[in-house]
């Protein structure tokens, strides 16, 4: 059970115990502020710039802290204001999310260690960079993140289009799209039109609006033929 501490008499023994822990708190909140200010300069000293690859805060408030000791199986309680890190020293980058197509500006902590950085959503992996390595890597990432935005919204866009144009030619018809996977586990992003018939055609489509390329189709009348229908059927196209 807690005990209000308001009238809690410490032992010498509880008062020593409790003085450790202050101290050391504060022994741990020095070093909380040196790190962070170390961060700060390792990162300004390689060409990092603060607010474009990372956010910085030094912030130090007044709290209450709680501490507690052990009188037999039960804890004895004790509040001090003291200073409180509340700062911080992050990274940014881009991160591209596929299956919202959004962009995002994220941040992350990181680990620095004899001199390097490690930091797994950058760079994929938990290995320690030289921090001017680590920007190259952090400006990579960013690239490659408005590549793929910008990558699939062009696919987005040609989708659409083509989409639009197919609905438009033949009003009748079925027309969606269709993603095919392959047997090497490949897949084409394809544009189907199915006539009434039940006749279809997938499109391929192209790095440009207009590009499609016929992938493959499948025609219901040449399909119930028998191979002498077919063989009728195609020689009557040469004439």
């Amino acid at each position: 059970m807690k005990q209000l501490e308001l009238f809690q008499v410490y032992t010498d023994e509880q008062i020593i115990e409790f003085n450790s822990k202050i101290e050391r708190y504060k022994s741990q909140t020095k070093k909380q502020i040196e790190r962070n200010n170390r961060e700060l300069q390792v990162l300004l000293e390689n060409g990092f710039v603060l607010g474009e690859d990372f956010v910085y805060s030094d912030e130090v408030v007044k709290q209450e802290v709680e501490f507690y000791v052990y009188n037999g199986d039960d804890r004895v309680y004790k509040t001090e204001e003291l200073d409180v890190f509340k700062g911080y020293c992050k990274l940014k980058f881009l991160n591209y999310y596929f299956y919202n197509n959004k962009l995002e500006e994220c941040e992350t902590s990181f680990n620095f260690e004899r001199g390097k950085i490690q930091e797994s959503c950058v760079t994929d992996n938990w290995r320690y960079y030289k921090p001017s390595s680590f920007l190259k890597k952090l400006k990579e990432k960013n690239e490659q993140s408005k590549q793929q935005y910008e990558y699939n919204n062009k696919r987005k866009s040609i989708k659409e289009y083509t989409i639009d144009k197919y609905q438009k030619l033949y009003p009748n018809c079925e027309v969606k799209f269709e993603e095919i996977y392959n047997r090497n586990y490949s897949n084409y992003e394809t544009v189907k039109v199915t006539f009434p018939n039940g006749s279809s055609i997938n499109f391929i489509l192209g790095s440009e609006k207009d590009k499609e390329r016929v992938y493959r189709f499948t025609d219901v009348v040449t399909k119930e033929m028998s191979g002498e229908e077919l063989l009728n059927y195609f020689n009557n196209q040469n004439k």
